[in-house]
């Protein structure tokens, strides 16, 4: 395997709050596998157009031709605009891409791909697609969407060299699916140190909360097809005024939220905190949750998000439905907390069960499995490719 070759990372979304990409973009640049990488990605308002992560790795965001125009509120004209700007926007990525003469480009998402393959088609360039989630079983993208991006990623897996995905389902799915072996695992761990606990408490102090109150916690994503509503409203109904629910993060449903916050005494919401201090918070719950009562996508499914990572670095373990599998798959493995059915007459009762003594034995799990999940070790394999 060849190092310090010249890279692009293609990305659809503003490179922000990327956290995976990141992570990986350092590790292959301080490892010497890539000498100079370039991530592209879309501009969005606040961000700059260019600017460098690190002396390796250089961010480029485009801006499209609806954002180069002035705003306008008439919705027809709007929509009309974004149609039109697809293919320029698209282009210009590509044309950006082939300047930069990659011999490698890492594909995050499959609306990139098509543009990842004509480059190779110019320059012969390797492609290693990791996409974050199964985006072509996703159910918010609609039919016709959905059918374009399954002919995008079946007709780019015959042009790939590797793939890489983030949890077992998902690398079982691609693997039938398409076929092939070439499909490797890289669960999203975070970059923390094996050992590092936070010392810096800072939830209970924050809400005023006691050291006797078991608290629960939901970071990330406040929105309603994230359960978060459902798990509220179970722990309004909670006779243990002493169990108590944090929601941290922000999202469309962050004002009904607040709204439960400031109506029962036991359920709190606090702002997304930097992410160099999520530990310190979230390290001082008892209990992480992620429980879904509805219906939802196969990508859904088999995902493993940062949270439950997140939780068991923190040192807490975690609650969550059982239609979570892949999460699930990992509670099972490590014993690092309880799956319970999708029903809010499960949740509720297994909220109103779960004490001190259940929280203490399982943490014990917890630790182990912190020491076990290692960032470098997962990544590492991207070396071989």
């Amino acid at each position: 395997m060849m190092f310090n070759q010249k890279g692009v990372t293609l990305i659809a979304n503003s490179v922000h709050n990327t956290s995976r990409l990141f992570k990986i973009s350092k590790f292959l640049t301080e490892k010497g596998r890539i000498g100079q990488l370039t991530v592209i990605g879309f501009w969005n308002e606040g961000l700059a157009l260019e600017e460098d992560y690190t002396p390796n790795v250089h961010i480029e965001r485009r801006k499209s031709l609806k954002q180069k125009l002035p705003n306008t509120r008439i919705a027809m004209l709007s929509k009309f605009l974004t149609a039109i700007s697809i293919v320029p926007f698209f282009t210009g990525i590509f044309f950006s891409c082939l300047r930069k003469k990659p011999e490698v480009i890492y594909c995050h998402d499959v609306v990139m791909l098509p543009i990842a393959l004509f480059v190779k088609l110019f320059n012969g360039a390797t492609i290693i697609y990791m996409p974050h989630e199964l985006e072509t079983e996703e159910t918010g993208s609609g039919k016709v969407m959905n059918l374009f991006l399954k002919i995008f990623e079946k007709t780019g897996m015959k042009f790939i060299k590797h793939t890489t995905v983030v949890s077992p389902g998902i690398q079982h799915w691609y693997q039938n699916k398409y076929k092939t072996d070439k499909v490797s695992l890289i669960r999203n761990i975070p970059d923390f140190d094996n050992q590092k606990q936070s010392i810096n408490k800072k939830l209970r102090p924050k809400l005023g909360l006691s050291s006797s109150d078991i608290v629960f916690i939901y970071q990330g994503l406040i929105e309603n097809s994230r359960g978060v509503i459902e798990v509220a409203t179970t722990f309004s109904m909670l006779k243990d005024r002493k169990k108590h629910l944090v929601f941290m993060g922000y999202g469309p449903a962050t004002n009904t939220i607040v709204d439960f916050a400031s109506k029962f005494v036991n359920i709190h919401y606090i702002p997304a905190v930097d992410p160099k201090d999520i530990c310190d918070y979230t390290s001082d719950a008892d209990i992480g949750v992620l429980f879904i009562a509805n219906e939802i996508s196969v990508s859904y499914k088999y995902s493993l998000p940062n949270k439950y990572f997140e939780y068991v670095k923190s040192g807490i373990p975690i609650l969550i439905s059982d239609n979570l599998i892949s999460i699930k798959e990992e509670i099972n493995h490590h014993n690092t907390g309880w799956s319970i059915v999708p029903t809010i007459a499960a949740l509720h009762t297994s909220l109103e069960n779960i004490n001190s003594k259940d929280i203490w034995e399982v943490k014990q799990n917890v630790n182990l499995a912190n020491v076990i999940y290692n960032w470098e070790k997962e990544v590492s394999i991207l070396l071989n490719f």
